[in-house]
């Protein structure tokens, strides 16, 4: 946007966006100063101007630029913004004002196009009808730099799009990448505290599982490495026998389910890729004694009968705890992380001493191999998204599904590289095809890989040039404790809400209508492989639903009525 210029909707069509009650718009405003002699240096204040229901909850954030050094490994297809390394826009900085009054501003720079995004709740009492809202750059004098103005138009609904998830959504919290970024102790208060921050803004944005370290998860760790400990379960080791404190458990747990989590993941039981080893397990080994010491890690094989020994302990004990809480309907368990086919025979005997304990409690894993999940070694499978299709078809029911750094040509991902319409379509395309969940393994990996270092990712964006750019989080770290959301959270909302709105449509005419609904607006078959590119295909789904007979409740075509800002 120019001075005095227009703007155009994110995602959607120029002149009208379509809304449904009770989701949240997400508005992208592109400005810039045309030529030198625009640029006065002026800094202004953006003013959000809505005759919307809920306007004054709207937040307004300015998109910055990230260092992108590895965009995309080589021979990733066309379907990318930018496969060099670039700067490339992601992060979202608050422009609300500030308790102090305090109100960040942005600055038109000559030839270099900016945005800012907006996300504007719709009311779901919103009354149907056609609304304009504009956004407006002024200085600290009022004076107008710059406006623009879309009309949106609320559908009249009986399809509510309400917020509770329709999918079950785990995005992997590091809680080590959090105490060492602000340089806070394991478990303290203030650590707590930003936790509890982090949490509650996953419950926020539609993430409903958490991952729960009961001992330190040994994840994108080097083989004889370790990880700043954040073990929950404490354990005395003495005499032979063991004693186990769940309070630090009990807090994150209660803490959890009352922030919007639904699901406890338990992290893994033994070593990432295979379940060869034990993780490390830390214990006071002296009556009174407050240090501790590793009784258990990488010189600690799976067929150790010390290990074996220890979870025949542990797991009555804490499955027991569970159970006198009423939570053991909330849980499920990992084994190990990405086993691979060379690893069936160690993963096997890793399930064996653990699933007598669990009372029929889901182990679940992410399997880029299928067999573990064609013959049963997982209950739910959480499976890499190019093998999930063929994986259900064989008829395994319990499904989720990953998707990892090295899909880089043809599926769907969330690399900042990557347009936003590649990353939103994930919520279609599990509706689709009838997949429960999905999982990714970066909420908040602040690591180089191997977890070798700790990065800056205001400055390292790749773990070190490991994985395409944005892999590993999907979120930056705020200076007061809480989460920076980025671009690609705000797609993975909208597809959150695109999944709502297809799950609420087909509650009133069921689901192989949606589908059928869905790839009519695509043109083909839509599949996780193969679907459309082009972001209008959003826009044209929307109105397809809105259009449907089912939702307006008579079979003409809906019409709106104007309805002043």
């Amino acid at each position: 946007m120019r001075p005095t210029d227009t703007a155009v909707g994110n995602l959607a069509d120029r002149d009208n966006l379509l809304a449904f009650p009770g989701e949240t718009l997400g508005l992208q405003v592109a400005f810039r100063a045309e030529e030198f002699q625009d640029y006065d240096r002026v800094r202004c204040k953006v003013k959000l101007v809505s005759g919307l229901p809920l306007a004054d909850s709207a937040k307004v954030f300015l998109v910055k630029l990230v260092p992108c050094t590895l965009t995309t490994y080589p021979g990733a297809d066309k379907n990318y913004l930018e496969t060099k390394p670039a700067l490339l826009p992601d992060i979202l900085q608050s422009l609300d004002d500030e308790p102090s009054g305090n109100i960040p501003r942005v600055r038109f720079l000559p030839e270099h196009w900016q945005s800012v995004w907006i996300d504007h709740p719709i009311a779901a009492d919103a009354a149907p009808g056609t609304y304009t809202v504009s956004v407006e750059f002024i200085d600290d004098v009022d004076k107008l730099h710059a406006s623009a103005s879309i009309h949106v138009t609320v559908v009249p609904s009986a399809v509510l799009v309400d917020r509770t998830p329709t999918f079950s959504h785990s995005e992997w919290l590091h809680t080590d990448c959090l105490a060492t970024y602000y340089n806070v102790d394991v478990f303290s208060e203030e650590h707590w505290k930003i936790v509890e921050s982090y949490v509650a803004f996953m419950g926020q944005h539609s993430i409903d599982t958490l991952l729960t370290p009961l001992f330190t998860p040994t994840l994108d760790t080097a083989r004889g490495g370790e990880r700043l400990t954040v073990q929950l379960v404490g354990v005395s080791a003495e005499n032979g026998g063991y004693r186990f404190d769940f309070t630090r458990l009990e807090r994150w747990i209660s803490m959890a389910l009352t922030s919007g989590i639904t699901t406890i993941e338990f992290g893994p039981l033994f070593t990432q890729w295979g379940a060869k080893h034990a993780p490390k397990v830390m214990a006071t080994t002296a009556a009174g004694s407050m240090a501790e010491t590793r009784i258990f890690g990488w010189e600690t094989d799976v067929g150790d009968g010390s290990y074996g020994e220890f979870l025949s302990a542990l797991l009555p004990a804490l499955v027991g705890f569970l159970t006198d809480k009423g939570w053991t309907a909330h849980c499920v368990w990992h084994i190990s992380d990405e086993p691979g086919s060379d690893d069936i025979d160690s993963y096997s005997y890793a399930r064996s001493l653990v699933t007598p304990h669990l009372k029929g409690m889901p182990i679940m894993d992410a399997i880029s191999d299928s067999s573990y999940a064609l013959s049963g070694l997982v209950d739910r499978a959480v499976s890499i998204v190019g093998e999930v299709e063929g994986v259900m078809a064989a008829g395994v029911s319990d499904v989720w599904a990953y998707y990892s750094c090295a899909y880089t040509t043809n599926f769907t991902n969330r690399h900042i590289g990557m347009p936003g319409s590649r990353t939103r379509i994930i919520g279609v395309q599990l509706f689709r095809s009838g997949i429960g969940g999905f999982l990714h393994w970066g909420f908040n990996f602040w690591n180089s890989q191997y977890s070798l270092e700790t990065i800056n990712p205001y400055l390292v964006t790749d773990a070190g040039m490991a994985f395409p750019a944005g892999d590993p989080f999907i979120v930056y770290p705020g200076a007061n404790g809480s989460p920076v959301s980025s671009l690609r959270l705000k797609y993975m909302d909208q597809a959150a809400d695109d999944h709502r709105l297809l799950s609420h449509l087909a509650a009133q005419i069921g689901r192989q209508s949606v589908c059928e609904l869905i790839d009519e607006v695509a043109g083909h078959e839509l599949t996780l492989e193969t679907y459309p590119h082009d972001a209008s295909f959003f826009t044209r789904l929307r109105r397809a639903v809105a259009d449907h007979p089912a939702n307006s409740g008579h079979h003409r075509r809906w019409t709106m009525q104007g309805v002043d800002a």
